[in-house]
């Protein structure tokens, strides 16, 4: 297996595809491009960094970064060659229609930065990814024609990216109605006998479903989300002046030990200790 880079460049675009056996992760920065790109990732171990978000790449994945939009590839074993095809393009090259332009555009700019840029070949109902094979050869035999060849194939694919854009921003729409319902039934009844099957019942969710988009909308899992609230609601009563062994219950603990233990490794201080620092402070203690 050799390297080789094939590329060809137009007014409006350029479109480049290259095959590295030994990729070398200083070649690869953050940056960002004036144009539209279109990144589509053949072989290779790596990951895609794009404003943050981590990008986990598998074969044919193809990615859309907007102008100005920072990423980064990050290679995670640089001994398994490395091959992909890149489009930058201009609005420009679309369409002369304005509308029909920001149709085409809208997988790009209808998302925040570093959000949705992935889609998997399953993603298309139809061609997806227009170019495959050696790209080399089928720019060669279309000669001047390669041009209006690789435009009019962009331009198609964009349009495939809209039908599984819009399912993404309906399910987005549903996620959103979803978690909150979540967390209104969860902050509703949190100081009562609160578990995971009952917030599943209530909310039509199976365990895994709800683990998931609690996860993905708050970072951490169900019960930590419960039991810092919790910690926190106590952590305000005890330094409004109430003792520790009369809030735990009241805050959705069911025994003081185990309220101790999470208070502790949550503040790294005892309920105790908060509640004595308090009384010297209100005592004039210069050191609370």
């Amino acid at each position: 297996m050799e390297d080789r880079d094939i590329s060809f460049e137009a007014t409006q675009f350029e479109f480049l595809h290259s095959l590295e056996t030994n990729p070398k992760p200083e070649d690869f920065y953050m940056h960002a491009h004036e144009r539209f790109e279109l990144f589509h990732f053949i072989s290779g171990n790596a990951k895609y960094l794009v404003e943050g978000t981590e990008y986990t790449l598998n074969p044919h994945d193809t990615l859309l970064m907007r102008p100005f939009e920072v990423h980064r590839l990050v290679l995670l074993d640089d001994s398994v060659p490395y091959e992909r095809t890149v489009v930058h393009f201009s609005a420009d090259m679309l369409s002369g229609d304005d509308a029909v332009n920001s149709v085409l555009l809208r997988p790009f700019y209808g998302r925040e930065l570093g959000r949705g840029n992935r889609y998997e070949a399953t993603d298309f109902s139809g061609e997806g990814w227009p170019f495959h094979g050696d790209p080399g050869t089928l720019i060669e035999r279309l000669g001047n024609d390669a041009e209006v060849f690789i435009a009019s194939k962009v331009r198609s694919f964009l349009a495939e990216t809209l039908l599984p854009f819009a399912e993404r921003d309906r399910n987005e729409t549903q996620f959103s109605a979803k978690i909150s319902d979540v967390l209104e039934y969860i902050n509703a009844h949190l100081y009562e006998d609160l578990s995971v099957a009952y917030i599943c019942e209530a909310c039509f969710l199976s365990r895994a479903q709800l683990n998931r988009l609690f996860k993905y909308a708050t970072g951490t899992s169900v019960w930590q989300y419960i039991t810092t609230k919790r910690l926190l609601q106590a952590k305000t009563l005890i330094r409004s002046g109430e003792r520790p062994t009369d809030v735990y219950e009241r805050c959705g603990f069911a025994e003081y030990s185990s309220f101790y233990r999470a208070y502790k490794a949550k503040f790294g201080n005892s309920p105790e200790q908060d509640k004595a620092r308090l009384t010297r402070a209100i005592a004039g203690d210069p050191f609370p």
